[in-house]
Order: structure tokens, then sequence, then C-alpha cells
């Protein structure tokens, strides 16, 4: 029975991951006050750890370079559609210039329900 690669030191990926994930667990209580630091380094850190599990445990390191084009064109795609669209729905969670007040009140600018459910009116300019 021909081998066609030399198997990849298991040992070795596996303590790379666990280091890896030391170092996302210390950022994560390092940079607990800076939000979009820290969302930006553990979602570095997640993509390299999903490529080395994908070059090593899933054998793509040793696949033909078409079929790993293949494979990572999706999530490529992926990380290219969620970053168009993530100002579409960023008001959703009070991330964008849009308020609550400006959705429900409408074109008339009025405030939302108060707590019995009618609109308020606008306030006069004096």
């Amino acid at each position: 029975m021909t081998e066609g690669h030399k198997h990849p030191p298991y040992l070795a990926i596996f303590g790379a991951l666990a280091a890896l994930t030391a170092v996302e667990l210390a950022a994560a209580i390092a940079l607990a006050s800076h939000k979009a630091l820290l969302i930006m380094i553990l979602v570095t850190l997640a993509l390299v750890k999903a490529g080395l599990v994908a070059a090593y445990f899933m054998h793509l390191k040793f696949e033909r370079k078409t079929f790993i084009v293949i494979v990572c064109f999706p999530l490529l795609l992926a990380v290219v559609l969620i970053t168009a669209l993530f100002p579409d729905v960023g008001w959703m969670h009070g991330g964008s210039r849009h308020t609550a007040a400006t959705h429900e009140g409408g074109a008339t600018g009025g405030a939302p329900p108060a707590e019995g459910g009618a609109p308020t009116a606008p306030a006069e300019a004096k």
C-alpha cells in the first residue's frame, strides 16, 4: 500500500490549536472593555484555527490547488456578503445612526408610542 503523502504532525497541530485557544482566552479577559478590537482578534484567531484544521485534519494541504480554491471560494463569498450586508442590519442592534424613533415615527417624525400604545405628537419648535 503506497501513501501519497507523509502523515501530518497531529500532536503539533493539537498543541498549536491549544495555544491559540489560550491566546483567545487571554485576549477575552484582557480586552473585555474593547469590544471591537476583541471581536477582530477573536475572529482572526478563529480563522487561523479553522485554516489549521482544514489544512491538516481535512488533508487540504495535500490536495490539488484547484480543489482548495473550490473549497475556499464559498468561505470568501460568505465573508464578503456578511461584510456588505452588515450596514443593512446594524440598526437592529443599535449599531447605526437609525433609531427606533425614526423607524416607528415614520415620515411625520412622531415619537415612538407611549406606554399606553398611542403615538405622541412631535414636539413643536419655539
